[in-house]
């Protein structure tokens, strides 16, 4: 029995298996721009909930400044509660899940967890998490393409094409920048390997995605310059010194993170996560009491140190203490 509906599509008339996945792309890029915005609102809704209302109004005039400590637990414990219920432990997290899964299982992600997983990111984003949207909303676009394609039953390579037309739409709706996004599923997802028709519908999805994000709006802030000029070719060699210097920058904070990961792992195994994330709720918003700039994705303070201009508005020693 012929599983595979591309197929019998293909021996109608005037029915091309490109046309059909060319469709799909379009569907994609659709789906998956509702979904960005839809997620961006649940955290602009998150927000809303825990810092304005439960920080600011209800627990600030009680407890003062550690309102933001309670807040940040509350909505760690419920995170917590959300994964542990509904979600489950996973070997991989995140984009490492998702490059796996297009490695060894031909990009089957478990789709029915991601709408549980996206309300966490939401609440997490909202509450003043230090993390960011680019992850889950990488996720969410990959899982609509890993949906579509085992629906309708679809052959492997297939279905890892539509998970990586999803996280290039995620990508371009999340950024506004489609191409950017064609080229994170061609090399992050894909892993290089793909042909001249791959790369044409995950274009398609890039582009739709972004267009309807522009269309409609978003309340995600964009980083953007405002009276920046590149003075002339010899300030190319400052970003060439600046890259040599994050570099290890960036080695460093990826080793730390994996080995915070073994720790939690190690000392915690037998907490249950709901308590784990509530302490880390709590650690957050300890330090979100002297430094509240380290509090959601931090988009607006980026683009406040990128068009401070030249006059020092922003202390160098400040600045350094933030990344700490």
């Amino acid at each position: 029995m012929n599983l595979d509906p591309l197929r019998d599509l293909r021996r109608r008339p005037f029915v091309s298996e490109n046309a059909v996945l060319l469709s799909l792309a379009v569907g994609v890029g659709l789906a998956t721009g509702i979904a960005i915005w839809a997620f961006d609102h649940g955290i602009e809704f998150f927000h809303w909930l825990f810092q304005e209302l439960l920080a600011e109004d209800i627990l600030h005039g009680i407890v003062g400044p550690a309102a933001v400590i309670i807040s940040l637990t509350m909505a760690g414990l419920i995170v917590g509660w959300i994964m542990q219920r509904f979600v489950g432990e996973e070997r991989h997290h995140g984009v490492a899940g998702i490059m796996e899964s297009v490695a060894l299982s031909g990009g089957r992600l478990r789709y029915w967890r991601m709408p549980f997983k996206a309300v966490a990111s939401a609440l997490s984003l909202g509450a003043g998490a230090s993390v960011g949207p680019e992850d889950p909303s990488v996720q969410i676009g990959s899982n609509i393409g890993s949906f579509l394609g085992q629906r309708l039953r679809m052959s492997d390579e297939r279905i890892k094409l539509l998970v990586a037309a999803g996280a290039a739409s995620a990508i371009a709706a999340a950024f506004r920048a489609p191409i950017a996004g064609v080229f994170f599923a061609l090399e992050i997802v894909l892993n290089g390997q793909f042909g001249t028709g791959s790369f044409g519908i995950v274009v398609l999805s890039a582009v739709v995605s972004s267009a309807f994000m522009q269309a409609i709006g978003t309340p995600r802030t964009l980083i953007t310059f405002t009276h920046y000029q590149l003075g002339g070719v010899g300030n190319i060699a400052l970003f060439a010194i600046l890259g040599l210097l994050l570099a290890p920058v960036s080695i460093l904070f990826i080793r730390l993170v994996y080995w915070q990961h073994d720790v939690w792992h190690h000392y915690g195994a037998r907490l249950p996560r709901p308590f784990k994330t509530a302490l880390a709720g709590a650690l957050v918003g300890i330090v979100a009491v002297f430094l509240p700039q380290i509090m959601v994705p931090g988009r607006d303070f980026m683009v406040e140190v990128l068009n401070s201009g030249s006059g020092g508005e922003l202390a160098f020693g400040f600045l350094i203490v933030l990344g700490l």
